[in-house]
C-alpha cells in the first residue's frame, strides 16, 4: 500500500510541477513527510532520485525545444559549484539526522527552511521587488549561488523548482523562461552528487530499492504527462496553479512542524 501511494503521490507531484513550472520535487519530499509512508532516510532518498530522473529527462526536452541561447560560462559555474552544494547539503542532512533522533523534528527544521524560501519565492514572484536585480558576470559570484541552490535542494531533498527560478532571475535577471534550462542544470548535478555522497557514505544502507522500480516511472511518466497537458493551460491559470501549489506546500510543512511539537 506504501508504494501505491507514493507512485500516485509521485505521479501527480511531477503532473502539477510540470504544469507549473515548479517541479516535481518541492510537491513530493512535504507530501511524502506529512503521509509518513516511509521513515525520513527512504522518504530523502525517493525524492532525490525521482527528482534526478526527471532532470534527465528535463534536459533532453529542453536542449531540443528550448528557444533560450545558453550562456555556457553560467552553466559550466553553475554546474560545478551545485556539484559542491550538493555534497555540503547531502553532508549536512547526514549530520543533523546522527545527532537528531527525532525524525519528526528533522522534518520540522526541513518544513521551516522550505517555507521561508517559499514565502520569500511568493513575495518576491508578486511584488515590485521582482524588478530589482543583479546581472552577474563575476565567476566566484556565479559560484556562490550555484553552491546555494545545490545545497538547498539537496539538504532538504527537492531539487529546487521555484527557488532556483527565483534565486537564477535575482542574480542573473534571467526570465522565467530563461530559468528553465539553468535550474534544471543545478538540480542535475546538485542531486547527482548529492546521490553518489550517499552511496559512499553508506546513505543508501538498508534501503529497499526495488522502490525505485516503480518510483522512477511515476516521476518521468507524470514529467511527461504534465509537459504534454502544459500547452491546453492558458498562462493565467498556470500561474494560478503555481500560486496554489505555493500555498498548499506551505500548509504540509505546517502540518510537519505542528506534528514535531
Amino acid at each position: 500500500m506504501d508504494i501505491v501511494i507514493s507512485f500516485i503521490i509521485i505521479f501527480l507531484s511531477c503532473v502539477i510541477g510540470a504544469i507549473a513550472g515548479i517541479g516535481g520535487g518541492v510537491i513530493i519530499k512535504p507530501t511524502l513527510d506529512t503521509f509518513n509512508v516511509f521513515d525520513i532516510l527512504t522518504i530523502n532518498s525517493v525524492s532525490s532520485w525521482s527528482v534526478f530522473s526527471m532532470s534527465i529527462v528535463s534536459i533532453i526536452t529542453q536542449t531540443r525545444k528550448s528557444e533560450t541561447k545558453l550562456n555556457k560560462k553560467i552553466a559550466l559555474f553553475l554546474a560545478v559549484s551545485s556539484m559542491l552544494g550538493g555534497i555540503l547539503g547531502s553532508s549536512l542532512f547526514s549530520m543533523m539526522t546522527g545527532s537528531i533522533t527525532n525524525q519528526a523534528m528533522v522534518k520540522a527544521i526541513q518544513a521551516i527552511v522550505l517555507s521561508l524560501l517559499l514565502v520569500f519565492v511568493i513575495i518576491y514572484m508578486n511584488t515590485p521587488l521582482k524588478k530589482y536585480c543583479w546581472h552577474v558576470e563575476n565567476p566566484l559570484l556565479i559560484m556562490v549561488v550555484g553552491l546555494s541552490l545545490g545545497l538547498f535542494g539537496a539538504f532538504l531533498g527537492i531539487g529546487g523548482g521555484p527557488i532556483n527560478v527565483a534565486f537564477l532571475m535575482i542574480f542573473f535577471g534571467m526570465s522565467v523562461k530563461g530559468c528553465a534550462i539553468y535550474s534544471i542544470i543545478t538540480i542535475f548535478f546538485g542531486q547527482a552528487s548529492k546521490l553518489v555522497t550517499m552511496a559512499f557514505s553508506g546513505g543508501f544502507e538498508g534501503m529497499d530499492f526495488t522502490l525505485l522500480l516503480w518510483l522512477i516511472p511515476a516521476a518521468i511518466i507524470g514529467g511527461f504527462v504534465g509537459s504534454k497537458l502544459k500547452v491546453h493551460i492558458s498562462e493565467k491559470n498556470t500561474a494560478r496553479l503555481f500560486m496554489v501549489s505555493m500555498i498548499i506546500i506551505i500548509a504540509l510543512n505546517a502540518v510537519n512542524i505542528v506534528r514535531a511539537f
